[in-house]
């Protein structure tokens, strides 16, 4: 499991006194078998406040994405996302895999509260053979 972990001062008042801040964590399994799921599996965890994430992924070689995941994850929740893999997405998968290839996806998050502040976390998964 990989794990990856954002902390941001979401409001400075004078002086840069910090009134709350704004952590995120995002985690999957380094391989997995996105084939078989038809998806590619990721946990996102809002820390101290409710949030909002939106996830997808792409790889380089071959040229693969994902289908956009969105959730509401309450403080202190971890909520499993699901970023599918449209068929013609899993048949190229598929095929690189089979010619010895293992393309890895740049997972994209970002998690944002209520009052606007932004958190981009990425992490990296690699395809496994089914």
């Amino acid at each position: 499991m990989f794990a990856v972990a954002a902390l941001l001062p979401a409001v400075a008042g004078a002086g840069g006194t910090t009134h709350h801040q704004f952590e995120f964590r995002l985690s999957g399994p380094e391989h997995q078998d996105m084939v078989g799921e038809r998806a590619i599996l990721i946990r996102a965890r809002c820390i101290g406040e409710p949030c909002t994430v939106v996830a997808s992924a792409k790889s380089e070689s071959p040229a693969l994405h994902s289908g956009t995941a969105r959730a509401r994850i309450g403080a202190g929740e971890t909520e499993v996302l699901t970023l599918p893999l449209a068929p013609r997405q899993r048949g190229k998968l598929k095929a690189a895999l089979e010619a010895g290839r293992s393309p890895t996806f740049t997972v994209a998050a970002t998690a944002h509260d209520a009052a606007g502040t932004y958190v981009p976390l990425s992490l990296e998964v690699r395809a496994q053979k089914p």
